[in-house]
């Protein structure tokens, strides 16, 4: 099994990648094509 980089993501960066795009967007995009395993808070989640 190969290690992945675990990153967490705070909400600025995503509502940033939804909004503006550029490299939060970028950073989304990896997340969602599985570059890196994501890990999100309970807050941002709820």
């Amino acid at each position: 099994m190969k290690n992945r980089l675990s990153v967490c993501l705070d909400s600025n960066v995503i509502i940033s990648g939804i909004v503006f795009g550029g490299i939060p967007l970028r950073i989304l995009e990896m997340a969602l094509s599985r570059k890196f395993h994501l890990v999100l808070g309970t807050n941002i989640i709820e």
